[in-house]
């Protein structure tokens, strides 16, 4: 019984608890969409506002973020530091389309983030 006890108490340790929370940063009109589905979401208007967020994530010692996505036409001014963040581990930092204008940057980073994990090329166009 007290194996069992031991295993129950390491999987409530937020340490080794698998369940990563997953971010959201963008525009209001496009956030209300991911909030339905659980996950956080950080309403920004600027690429500014957007870095500063993604810095107030990666200093939160006390949430484990697995990803965090932010949305395209915010993230393209800082994307030179999100491929330096996802030379780490964790969080993976990805991009999500905008409404309206693409640049296709979330397509490029998706690529990126699939050769780094499994080795192989893959397109999404």
């Amino acid at each position: 019984m007290s194996c069992l006890r031991r295993q129950a108490s390491r999987l409530s340790d937020s340490s080794t608890n698998p369940m990563a929370k997953i971010a959201f940063i963008g525009k209001e009109n496009i956030l209300r969409v991911f909030k339905y589905f659980g996950t956080e979401v950080f309403q920004v208007t600027t690429p500014e506002e957007a870095e500063e967020q993604l810095q107030t994530l990666l200093d939160d010692t006390e949430t484990d973020w697995g990803i965090v996505y932010i949305e395209e036409l915010l993230a393209e001014a800082f994307m030179e530091r999100i491929r330096e963040l996802n030379r780490k581990t964790l969080p993976v930092i990805s991009i999500f389309p905008s409404i309206g204008e693409k640049k296709g940057l979330a397509g490029d980073t998706l690529e990126a983030l699939v050769r780094k994990v499994i080795g192989v090329e893959l397109r999404f166009d």
